[in-house]
């Protein structure tokens, strides 16, 4: 696996992150509103919450202008989907009973009178193409106000590049905190064993776990454009699209830009809802549905695959109306209509050689379903790290330290000079246990196995 740096660019969440939910209960009377200060004005951030349920991420409360209609709030669509389910790839989760609370009021200054309310229902949520999900929570919307909590309004019309932004989120273990940043162009994204489409890009710096579903809020007019979906930060120096390392696809190639996050766009979630009530049937509601119910059968992505013949292999049922095309990323779109043909007459297409990411297309009558593979058959060149834990005359302990993707399992030896690691025999499997590697000096040979399989060279240190 290539450790190259990926494409320096000028612009910068998520290596998965995730932030909580609560209810209608008060846990104080005071109708105070919570404000952040933003250059000169003040943003009321009383309808930002902690989302605690399935994962505990930030959500916030949508004002669309009817007071009596039913609370609704948003947040990201892995905040309330098991995201280890490969059934998160296609699947849409609609009016389903909904789990957990927000907590609103949840910064240092009204602390001591936060408010919980419960969420109702989920009455979408998806992971395929997008990552979002609104929530319909306890009471209306009027009932929110009383408790001094202030829905925030989205704005209808596209966030251009550059313009000025605020994120405000509920990092884990932290009240509310508020990271000013810019946004950069809308493109597609892919992370793990998911592909989204037109997310925006912006330089937010300390985007933390914790802080998906946080709105990105556009300062001029204090309208919501986005809600923070994954990062870049903090990840391991890599090129795979794995999970912590979300790539841009472009058709200059699909790698990872370092120092960036990403939001996905809210401008046309207004066609979703008819006079403050949720209506996902409705025309100008342009989110996904459910796509083929086909998950990758025995292939994990990124995949070492050096030698022609080897297919795309799918699990589950297909319909007569399924239809497939296999492209690379940044080159075509599943979106693009051309180039699909009949599920059935190819159900395991070849799986290409050189390396890059791939998209399986998978669409029928209702919705599309997008499976992306990484060909590596690149070795790390990342050197390994280890800890020594304990050393005496006798003994030298040590611990050998991960770096997925790029590290995912070792095999070690000794030998007694740096030369000798070359040519060294009788390499074990390190199982994750501390190993003894007797008294020092000892030279330490590691070789190293990414996720694809690739192995990398020997390498040598020495412990004096």
């Amino acid at each position: 696996m290539n450790t190259k740096k990926a494409l320096k660019t000028s612009l910068l969440c998520w290596s998965f992150i995730t932030a909580g939910v609560m209810g209608l209960m008060a846990c104080g009377g005071s109708t105070a509103k919570p404000g952040v200060e933003t250059g000169g004005e003040t943003m009321n951030i009383s309808g930002i919450a902690r989302f605690e349920g399935p994962q505990h991420c930030t959500a916030f409360a949508l004002d669309w202008g009817q007071d009596q209609a039913p609370a609704y709030a948003l947040t990201s669509g892995h905040c309330v989907q098991n995201y280890s389910d490969p059934e998160s790839v296609y699947q849409v989760v609609q009016n389903q009973p909904g789990q957990g609370q927000l907590v609103f009021k949840y910064d240092n200054s009204t602390a001591s009178q936060q408010i919980t309310v419960p969420v109702r229902e989920v009455v979408y949520s998806t992971l395929n193409q997008t990552d979002l999900a609104v929530l319909r929570l306890e009471g209306t919307v009027a009932q929110l106000r009383a408790q001094g909590i202030a829905p925030l309004k989205l704005q209808n019309t596209p966030a251009p590049a550059l313009s000025s932004v605020t994120v405000v989120g509920a990092p884990m273990g932290q009240f509310l905190k508020k990271i000013q940043c810019a946004l950069g162009q809308r493109t597609d994204v892919t992370e793990f064993t998911w592909v989204w489409q037109a997310l925006q890009a912006n330089d937010c710096q300390g985007v933390e776990p914790g802080m998906s579903g946080s709105p990105v809020i556009n300062r001029l007019n204090q309208e919501v454009v986005g809600v923070i979906n994954t990062t870049t930060q903090d990840m391991v120096d890599t090129v795979t699209c794995y999970l912590g390392s979300p790539c841009e696809i472009t058709p200059w190639g699909t790698a990872p830009q370092r120092q960036r996050a990403y939001s996905v766009p809210t401008d046309t979630l207004s066609g979703c809802f008819a006079n403050g009530l949720w209506d996902g049937s409705q025309p100008h509601c342009t989110l996904p549905r459910s796509g083929p119910a086909l998950t990758l059968d025995g292939l994990y992505s990124p995949l070492q695959n050096t030698l022609p013949g080897r297919r795309w292999q799918f699990g589950g049922t297909a319909d007569a109306n399924t239809r497939i095309k296999i492209v690379k990323a940044g080159s075509d779109s599943c979106q693009n209509p051309n180039g699909y043909q009949n599920y059935k007459d190819d159900p395991h297409p070849l799986i290409a050689t050189e390396e890059g990411v791939y998209l399986a297309c998978l669409q029928n009558e209702t919705g599309l379903t997008t499976w992306p593979l990484q060909v590596d058959n690149t070795a790390s060149t990342l050197e390994p790290r280890f800890k020594v834990l304990e050393a005496n005359e006798r003994s030298t302990y040590i611990e050998l330290l991960y770096a997925v993707p790029e590290i995912t399992r070792f095999e070690y030896t000794t030998a007694r000079s740096t030369l000798a690691c070359q040519t060294a025999r009788g390499f074990q499997a390190y199982w994750n246990v501390p190993v003894d590697l007797g008294p020092r000096p000892v030279v330490l040979c590691t070789k190293t196995f990414d996720r694809a399989g690739n192995e990398s060279r020997v390498w040598a240190h020495t412990l004096n």
